[in-house]
């Protein structure tokens, strides 16, 4: 296991996660969002919406997408 997959083992044994779920950490549930929501944009991006969304919404989706995953990284290695 990798040093920091490691780490984030560890504070997952030091915390309480019925204490993350009913909104005590905040960032942690906004988080969580993010990752839904990329979830559905890559789904509709890449499924539903493929034939009818032109070069424009696909560069919009993909925008939207990368600032999520910034957020998400930001989190996961505490500098956001």
């Amino acid at each position: 296991m990798t040093p920091i997959l490691q780490e984030v083992d560890e504070d997952k044994e030091n915390s309480n996660p019925g204490q993350e779920r009913e909104g005590g950490d905040r960032p942690t549930f906004e988080i969580e969002e993010r990752i839904h929501i990329n979830y559905r944009l890559q789904y509709l991006k890449d499924t539903v919406m493929a034939r009818y969304i032109d070069e424009q919404a696909v560069n919009f989706i993909n925008q939207l997408i990368m600032a999520n995953n910034r957020e998400i990284v930001a989190f996961i290695f505490g500098t956001g």
